[in-house]
């Protein structure tokens, strides 16, 4: 987010620096409250950390050099969700049930990413996109 909102300033696009800076201010807001809520729970504290990392690793994911995630608009979908995998496995064997993050949270994160490809092709969501753009 900072280098973007950087770059949007660099551009001269202060008003759309503007309204995103709201989104993040937002978005950091609920981290918080999450964060300082389950602060006290260490596994859960760590799961949620970790879910967060797995749902930022979409772009880096679809930059890697594989002609399958350059062909496909789904393939870095499934590609991310695959570290979803190892940390379910570690909770099955360690603990013998996965945590409620992973269930939860995983699932939403999944539905999140089935509904961002259809979602991003509507006219309500380009004329929302060109909104905060423009």
């Amino acid at each position: 987010m900072f280098i973007a909102q950087a770059t949007l300033v660099a551009a001269g696009r202060t008003d759309v620096h503007r309204r995103l800076g709201w989104a993040i201010v937002a978005l950091a807001a609920i981290m918080v409250i999450t964060a300082v809520r389950f602060r006290r729970q260490p596994q859960t504290h760590k799961r949620l950390m970790l879910l967060a990392t797995i749902s930022l690793l979409d772009a880096p994911v679809a930059r890697l050099p594989f002609e399958i995630l350059q062909t496909s608009s789904w393939a870095y979908i499934v590609a991310t969700d695959l570290f979803l995998v190892p940390v379910i496995l570690y909770d099955v064997i360690s603990r013998r049930q996965v945590s409620p993050v992973y269930r939860w949270g995983g699932s939403l994160l999944i539905v999140e990413q089935l509904l961002r490809i259809p979602i991003g092709q509507t006219k309500t969501w380009h004329t929302i996109a060109r909104a905060i753009l423009f």
